[in-house]
């Protein structure tokens, strides 16, 4: 069993990767300068820009931000049953199994390539319509008050330049979540947000379903331009510590790590505390589609399918007040 989980993740990554060097986001960035890790939140201090400093933060939205530690699996269904098809749903479902023996940047990678393999892109909507108020739900209180409370204790105004959004998701996915519903509209104009994802692969006005190299991110104008003007940069992460192995920290000064015993402690929000109301919901599931209730679900649609057309036969044959009885019999309020 040793040897499979080895071997499963070297077969994805050689198909997803091809053959020759691996790929830069496995790699560790080059000089790093030595970096300080704390394990807790960063202090409200910690963020205020003692002396005058402009401070950027450098956030891991998986392991910092949300509450759960489950794996991407349920947002990737998501896009996979709204964006495309059930069918679609199920073929991600089917290789669940496969994908949870897999390594973390390679399970994402096989995900994103079921779920948006020849996905058009204009008419992608997932990611604002549907995946907003799954995302809204599983983030934690506490991790939202430690990035947002950054003003000076002497003059009360923010002094964090920068807030640099670090997802292992594609762009697509996270970034309407991260602009749209988690920035105050007064730092959203103000262009103090950043999201550094990778973007999926484009050919022809539909998706490949293969994704960029986490470098590329890295080394991107806008996460160039975003650091330029910084005096200091912290970073926060979650227990799997992510953030340490991506080309980002070498940005950073210090990284303040989120232990699960700790990540377990925080609350969800309440929807009178989103940073900006949640409106608006599109999507066909009213629940979200983790391995056991996508299967559950996929499972029903059959007997739910025949169940329908019988109840629409028996209302059109029979007589109502003979239909009504049988209708009820069925489970179906009348």
């Amino acid at each position: 069993m040793a040897n499979l989980t080895k071997l499963f993740p070297a077969v994805f990554s050689l198909l997803l990767h091809g053959g020759g060097e691996p790929p830069a986001s496995t790699l560790p960035p080059p000089h790093v300068p030595a970096v300080t890790v704390h394990r807790c939140l960063p202090p409200a201090v910690r963020l205020s820009g003692a002396g005058g400093e402009r401070t950027a933060l450098v956030v891991d939205v998986e392991g910092a931000l949300l509450r759960s530690s489950r794996s991407l699996f349920p947002y990737f269904m998501l896009v996979a049953v709204e964006a495309g098809s059930f069918l679609r749903g199920l073929m991600l479902l089917l290789l669940y199994p496969v994908i949870s023996l897999l390594a973390g940047d390679v399970a994402v990678r096989a995900m994103a390539a079921v779920a948006f393999c020849g996905l058009r892109e204009s008419q992608f909507r997932a990611g604002r319509a549907v995946l907003p108020r799954w995302l809204l739900e599983d983030v934690g209180k506490e991790a939202l008050d430690a990035v947002t409370r950054r003003s000076s204790p002497a003059t009360g105004r923010r002094t964090t330049t920068t807030v640099v959004w670090a997802s292992s998701m594609p762009r697509v996915m996270v970034e309407p979540f991260l602009k749209e519903y988690l920035t105050p509209p007064d730092e959203a104009a103000g262009g103090g947000v950043v999201v550094a994802a990778r973007e999926m692969k484009v050919v022809w006005g539909f998706y490949t379903g293969l994704l960029e190299d986490g470098g590329e991110v890295a080394s991107s104008p806008e996460v160039r331009r975003a650091m330029a003007g910084v005096d200091d940069v912290v970073g926060l992460s979650g227990g799997s510590m992510d953030l340490l192995r991506s080309p980002l920290v070498s940005f950073c000064k210090e990284v303040y790590v989120v232990s699960g015993e700790e990540k377990s402690k925080w609350r969800p929000l309440q929807r009178r505390e989103y940073p900006r109301p949640l409106v608006f919901h599109d999507g066909r599931l009213a629940f979200l589609p983790t391995p056991l209730a996508a299967a559950a679900m996929l499972v029903w649609l059959p007997f739910g399918a025949a169940l329908a057309a019988a109840r629409i036969a028996v209302a059109l044959a029979l007589p109502y007040r003979y239909a009504t009885l049988l209708l009820a019999a069925t489970g179906q309020c009348v």
